[in-house]
């Protein structure tokens, strides 16, 4: 025997778009969705490698909290049985799930939309959004929303009109405004009508031609190219036997400095005298120009000479006299071991926790799709991300780049091998003579 009417209103209700609290992701067989509007308007399709990455930012509402916007309808007169009212805000899940509708939205395009996390069930999903130059996000101003029952239709019906925004993250300014109506309409009782709904509205940005040509790929200055680079990386000089940690921390850590841009700050490390320093892509992503705090307090503006995004490393290069700042030195990856010691330096969670040295072993090495990680159980925490990962003898290592979090889970933190990071960024350096006899 079915359940009750009742029942499904009120499970309607806590669907909605609008008064939602819970919205499933891949417990049950998705509900077809069928787009009824705007039906003149197709989306312009473009090539990813021609535009700007484009990011899916945040949706809110500007309804008025207790409005009506529709109700449940039954019997063959489809007689109105109850009233949907807006809630005025949207919940976490359901603008989750508009965030990866319109990111399908925009690969279905042909834009590359780097994906945000809460796809995976797991909840341990990479948020790929730092990779975006470009972020979309929009703001209800309107919506409809009526569902009908078996003797009136069994289906869902949702209006939604959208003002939508583009911010340019290296301006810091919203380049693009839109706004635009969409419908959809779909089988059963069900709140993917508002989904859909949200889709027709964001493709009439997609067939706006202005969108288009706000989204192509910028040429700038900055040299993203390949350049060939030989670097005399310095070789440790020390005492007799190994150092200790407070001596390598001494040495390596006038090396380390504090990367800061509009979106926040990560840690990075110089090579030398030549004003050069390597960090993680993501942290200077969206910029051309950064700060640098050096470890006397003075800051520097730096450029960004090379990157490679795929790596997740950069290489900047610091403007004025850098004659008198010292390197640290690289050690070659192929004599790195499980259970070595390692010693991470740099700038966690807030300025005022610069320098922070934390200490562990080299837990593992690994293949993922082809390349290598240092896997450490280092602490690592935000901030600490583009800083060195160095050896008992103050060689860098790695760059720090990613911890794994997830409840239950500790210790999983990941470095890139540092000769391989140089290499990607066209930089060439000699092992130092004595670190090659360790091999």
């Amino acid at each position: 025997m079915g359940r009750p009417l009742s029942h499904w209103m009120s499970l309607v209700a806590s669907f909605l778009t609008i008064s939602a609290a819970f919205l499933v992701h891949g417990c049950a067989a998705p509900v077809k969705v069928t787009t009824v509007g705007p039906q003149t308007l197709v989306p312009i399709r473009v090539a990813a490698d021609s535009t700007r990455a484009i990011g899916v930012a945040n949706f809110r509402s500007a309804l008025i909290s207790g409005a009506a916007i529709g109700g449940h309808h039954d019997g063959i007169l489809s007689i109105k049985q109850s009233t949907y009212w807006a809630k005025g805000e949207i919940s976490p899940d359901v603008e989750a799930g508009y965030r990866h509708a319109i990111e399908e939205e925009l690969r279905n395009a042909g834009y590359h939309a780097p994906k945000s996390p809460g796809n995976s069930v797991f909840g341990e999903e990479a948020d790929e959004t730092w990779k975006a130059k470009l972020l979309v996000g929009g703001t209800i101003v309107q919506a409809k929303f009526n569902t009908y029952g078996s003797l009136a239709g069994n289906k869902s019906e949702a209006e939604m009109t959208v003002r939508w925004e583009i911010l340019d993250r290296e301006s810091q300014s919203v380049i693009y405004k839109h706004e635009a109506e969409g419908r959809a309409v779909s089988p059963g009782v069900t709140p993917e009508a508002m989904t859909g709904a949200m889709r027709s509205s964001f493709r009439a940005v997609l067939a706006d031609s202005n969108f288009a040509a706000l989204t192509r790929a910028i040429a700038t200055a900055v040299a993203i190219g390949k350049p060939t680079r030989t670097l005399l990386i310095p070789s440790v000089r020390g005492t007799e036997g190994r150092p200790t940690i407070e001596q390598i921390v001494g040495r390596s850590a006038p090396a380390v400095v504090r990367i800061m841009t509009r979106s926040g700050h990560g840690s990075g490390f110089l090579l030398g005298g030549n004003c050069l320093a390597v960090t993680n892509f993501h942290v200077v992503s969206g910029a051309s120009l950064v700060s640098v705090e050096l470890f006397d307090g003075s800051r520097r503006t730096a450029q960004i000479v090379n990157v490679d995004a795929m790596a997740d490393v950069a290489l900047i290069q610091l403007d004025g006299d850098c004659r008198e700042l010292t390197g640290l030195p690289v050690g070659p990856s192929d004599v790195v071991k499980v259970g070595q010691e390692a010693v991470a330096i740099g700038s966690p969670i807030a300025e005022q926790l610069s320098q922070t040295v934390t200490k562990g072993i080299v837990s593992g090495i690994r293949q993922v799709e082809g390349r290598t990680w240092i896997q450490t159980d280092v602490a690592i925490n935000p901030g600490n991300s583009g800083g060195p990962l160095l050896n008992a003898r103050g060689e860098v290592i790695g760059i720090v780049t990613a911890k794994l979090m997830a409840t239950g889970i500790e210790g999983l933190g990941f470095a890139i091998p540092a000769d391989d990071a140089l290499s990607r960024l066209g930089v060439h350096f000699t092992v130092p003579e004595e670190a090659a006899k360790r091999k």
